[in-house]
Protein backbone atom coordinates (compact mmCIF):
# COMPACT_ATOMS: atom_id res chain seq x y z
CA UNK A 1 0.00 0.00 0.00
CA UNK A 2 1.39 3.41 -0.96
CA UNK A 3 2.31 5.88 1.74
CA UNK A 4 0.20 8.81 0.51
CA UNK A 5 -0.38 12.22 2.07
CA UNK A 6 -2.69 14.92 0.72
CA UNK A 7 -0.45 17.68 -0.60
CA UNK A 8 -0.70 20.28 -3.35
CA UNK A 9 2.64 20.55 -5.16
CA UNK A 10 1.57 23.92 -6.49
CA UNK A 11 -1.83 25.58 -6.33
CA UNK A 12 -2.29 24.98 -10.07
CA UNK A 13 -1.71 21.22 -9.87
CA UNK A 14 -3.70 19.40 -7.20
CA UNK A 15 -3.12 15.72 -6.51
CA UNK A 16 -2.38 13.39 -3.61
CA UNK A 17 1.29 12.99 -2.72
CA UNK A 18 3.89 12.61 -0.02
CA UNK A 19 6.17 15.56 0.61
CA UNK A 20 9.88 15.13 0.01
CA UNK A 21 10.42 16.52 3.52
CA UNK A 22 8.42 13.59 4.90
CA UNK A 23 10.57 11.10 3.01
CA UNK A 24 13.96 12.48 4.00
CA UNK A 25 13.32 13.05 7.70
CA UNK A 26 14.25 10.25 10.10
CA UNK A 27 11.40 10.56 12.59
CA UNK A 28 13.72 10.85 15.59
CA UNK A 29 12.25 12.12 18.84
CA UNK A 30 15.54 13.52 20.18
CA UNK A 31 14.61 17.19 19.83
CA UNK A 32 13.97 17.80 23.51
CA UNK A 33 10.24 17.09 23.60
CA UNK A 34 8.57 15.53 26.58
CA UNK A 35 7.91 11.80 26.02
CA UNK A 36 4.19 12.38 25.43
CA UNK A 37 4.86 15.15 22.91
CA UNK A 38 7.52 13.13 21.13
CA UNK A 39 5.18 10.20 20.69
CA UNK A 40 2.48 12.45 19.24
CA UNK A 41 4.85 14.41 17.02
CA UNK A 42 7.01 11.54 15.80
CA UNK A 43 6.78 10.40 12.18
CA UNK A 44 3.13 9.51 11.63
CA UNK A 45 3.54 8.20 8.12
CA UNK A 46 4.99 4.69 8.73
CA UNK A 47 7.80 5.36 6.28
CA UNK A 48 10.63 2.83 6.42
CA UNK A 49 13.10 1.07 4.13
CA UNK A 50 11.20 -0.57 1.28
CA UNK A 51 8.04 1.52 1.76
CA UNK A 52 6.09 2.12 -1.42
CA UNK A 53 5.71 5.87 -1.86
CA UNK A 54 3.84 8.17 -4.19
CA UNK A 55 4.59 11.88 -4.37
CA UNK A 56 4.45 14.89 -6.65
CA UNK A 57 7.51 16.90 -7.61
CA UNK A 58 9.38 18.68 -10.39
CA UNK A 59 12.21 16.95 -12.24
CA UNK A 60 15.29 19.12 -11.78
CA UNK A 61 18.02 16.96 -13.33
CA UNK A 62 18.40 13.70 -15.23
CA UNK A 63 21.88 12.18 -15.06
CA UNK A 64 22.35 9.33 -17.52
CA UNK A 65 24.50 6.44 -16.23
CA UNK A 66 25.58 2.96 -17.34
CA UNK A 67 25.54 -0.20 -15.24
CA UNK A 68 28.97 -1.62 -14.40
CA UNK A 69 27.94 -5.20 -15.01
CA UNK A 70 26.58 -5.02 -18.56
CA UNK A 71 26.90 -1.33 -19.56
CA UNK A 72 23.13 -0.81 -19.84
CA UNK A 73 21.58 2.64 -19.72
CA UNK A 74 20.01 3.89 -16.49
CA UNK A 75 19.53 7.29 -14.89
CA UNK A 76 19.58 9.13 -11.58
CA UNK A 77 16.66 11.57 -11.56
CA UNK A 78 16.75 14.40 -9.04
CA UNK A 79 13.31 15.75 -8.14
CA UNK A 80 12.14 18.43 -5.72
CA UNK A 81 9.08 20.01 -4.20
CA UNK A 82 8.99 23.25 -2.23
CA UNK A 83 10.46 21.54 0.85
CA UNK A 84 13.42 19.57 -0.48
CA UNK A 85 14.84 17.22 -3.10
CA UNK A 86 15.64 13.54 -3.47
CA UNK A 87 17.31 11.24 -6.03
CA UNK A 88 15.29 8.59 -7.87
CA UNK A 89 17.16 5.66 -9.44
CA UNK A 90 15.75 4.50 -12.78
CA UNK A 91 17.38 1.12 -13.41
CA UNK A 92 17.70 -0.21 -16.99
CA UNK A 93 14.26 -1.81 -17.47
CA UNK A 94 12.46 1.16 -15.90
CA UNK A 95 14.66 3.67 -17.71
CA UNK A 96 13.92 2.08 -21.09
CA UNK A 97 10.19 2.38 -20.38
CA UNK A 98 10.22 5.91 -18.96
CA UNK A 99 13.13 7.73 -20.59
CA UNK A 100 10.87 9.80 -22.85
CA UNK A 101 9.21 11.23 -19.74
CA UNK A 102 12.45 12.10 -17.97
CA UNK A 103 12.86 15.78 -18.79
CA UNK A 104 13.90 18.64 -16.54
CA UNK A 105 11.16 21.04 -15.36
CA UNK A 106 8.34 18.52 -15.82
CA UNK A 107 5.77 18.27 -13.03
CA UNK A 108 5.21 14.58 -12.33
CA UNK A 109 3.76 12.06 -9.92
CA UNK A 110 6.39 9.52 -8.95
CA UNK A 111 5.84 6.03 -7.55
CA UNK A 112 8.60 3.83 -6.23
CA UNK A 113 10.20 2.27 -3.18
CA UNK A 114 12.08 4.18 -0.52
CA UNK A 115 15.62 2.95 0.14
CA UNK A 116 17.20 3.83 3.48
CA UNK A 117 20.84 2.98 4.25
CA UNK A 118 22.81 3.97 7.34
CA UNK A 119 25.04 6.94 6.70
CA UNK A 120 23.57 7.61 3.25
CA UNK A 121 20.83 9.97 2.10
CA UNK A 122 17.50 8.27 1.28
CA UNK A 123 16.74 7.52 -2.36
CA UNK A 124 13.75 6.29 -4.37
CA UNK A 125 13.94 3.18 -6.54
CA UNK A 126 11.74 4.36 -9.38
CA UNK A 127 8.78 2.28 -10.58
CA UNK A 128 6.77 4.77 -12.61
CA UNK A 129 6.32 8.42 -13.53
CA UNK A 130 3.02 10.02 -14.50
CA UNK A 131 3.09 13.42 -16.13
CA UNK A 132 0.77 16.12 -14.81
CA UNK A 133 -0.70 18.63 -17.21
CA UNK A 134 -3.39 21.27 -17.25
CA UNK A 135 -5.87 18.99 -19.03
CA UNK A 136 -5.67 16.44 -16.23
CA UNK A 137 -6.36 19.03 -13.56
CA UNK A 138 -9.35 20.50 -15.40
CA UNK A 139 -10.92 17.05 -15.67
CA UNK A 140 -11.18 16.66 -11.90
CA UNK A 141 -14.70 16.28 -10.58
CA UNK A 142 -16.27 19.06 -8.54
CA UNK A 143 -15.92 16.90 -5.46
CA UNK A 144 -12.18 16.50 -6.02
CA UNK A 145 -11.83 20.25 -6.47
CA UNK A 146 -13.08 20.99 -2.95
CA UNK A 147 -10.21 22.75 -1.23
CA UNK A 148 -8.51 20.68 1.45
CA UNK A 149 -7.38 22.32 4.68
CA UNK A 150 -3.91 23.77 4.31
CA UNK A 151 -0.96 22.67 6.44
CA UNK A 152 0.75 25.13 8.78
CA UNK A 153 4.53 24.73 8.56
CA UNK A 154 6.74 26.13 11.32
CA UNK A 155 10.52 26.20 11.47
CA UNK A 156 12.40 26.94 14.68
CA UNK A 157 14.92 25.49 17.13
CA UNK A 158 12.82 22.94 18.99
CA UNK A 159 15.70 22.23 21.38
CA UNK A 160 15.05 25.67 22.90
CA UNK A 161 12.55 24.98 25.68
CA UNK A 162 11.50 28.62 26.03
CA UNK A 163 10.71 29.05 22.32
CA UNK A 164 8.96 25.70 22.15
CA UNK A 165 6.81 26.56 25.17
CA UNK A 166 5.78 29.91 23.65
CA UNK A 167 4.86 28.31 20.32
CA UNK A 168 2.94 25.42 21.90
CA UNK A 169 1.07 27.66 24.34
CA UNK A 170 0.05 29.98 21.51
CA UNK A 171 -1.27 27.14 19.33
CA UNK A 172 -3.20 25.65 22.25
CA UNK A 173 -5.51 28.68 21.98
CA UNK A 174 -6.42 27.98 18.35
CA UNK A 175 -7.96 24.54 17.86
CA UNK A 176 -9.15 24.00 14.28
CA UNK A 177 -8.73 22.01 11.06
CA UNK A 178 -5.19 22.88 9.93
CA UNK A 179 -2.51 20.29 10.57
CA UNK A 180 0.76 21.64 11.99
CA UNK A 181 4.17 20.33 10.99
CA UNK A 182 7.26 21.59 12.73
CA UNK A 183 10.75 21.56 11.23
CA UNK A 184 13.54 21.60 13.83
CA UNK A 185 16.19 24.00 12.52
CA UNK A 186 18.82 22.58 14.87
CA UNK A 187 18.39 18.89 14.00
CA UNK A 188 16.75 19.09 10.55
CA UNK A 189 13.87 16.85 11.63
CA UNK A 190 10.13 17.17 11.06
CA UNK A 191 7.36 16.60 13.60
CA UNK A 192 3.57 16.73 13.59
CA UNK A 193 1.98 18.81 16.35
CA UNK A 194 -0.40 17.08 18.76
CA UNK A 195 -3.56 18.82 17.50
CA UNK A 196 -4.79 20.78 14.48
CA UNK A 197 -5.18 24.53 14.72
CA UNK A 198 -7.22 27.33 13.21
CA UNK A 199 -4.49 29.01 11.16
CA UNK A 200 -6.13 32.41 10.97
CA UNK A 201 -4.36 35.75 10.59
CA UNK A 202 -4.15 36.31 14.34
CA UNK A 203 -2.42 33.00 14.99
CA UNK A 204 -0.05 33.59 12.08
CA UNK A 205 0.80 37.03 13.49
CA UNK A 206 1.43 35.69 17.00
CA UNK A 207 3.66 32.88 15.74
CA UNK A 208 5.55 35.27 13.47
CA UNK A 209 6.29 37.51 16.45
CA UNK A 210 7.89 34.51 18.21
CA UNK A 211 9.86 32.73 15.47
CA UNK A 212 9.85 35.22 12.58
CA UNK A 213 7.55 35.69 9.59
CA UNK A 214 9.79 33.65 7.26
CA UNK A 215 9.41 30.61 9.52
CA UNK A 216 5.59 30.53 9.41
CA UNK A 217 4.04 29.19 6.20
CA UNK A 218 0.49 28.06 5.38
CA UNK A 219 0.50 25.83 2.28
Amino acid sequence: MFQVIHFDVFETYNFNTSMVADLVQDGSDEAGYEVEDAQKMDNDFGIEDGSEVKFGAIITEVAKKFTKKDNREMAIVNVEDIYGNIDCFAFPAVYARLKNKLEADKIVVITGKLQLRDGEPPVIILDNIAEVNEKQTTQQSEEEKVEKPKVLWLKFDTTSQSIKDQVFKTMDNYYGQNEVRIRCSAKNQTYTFSHNVNANNLLMYELSSIIGKDNVKLV
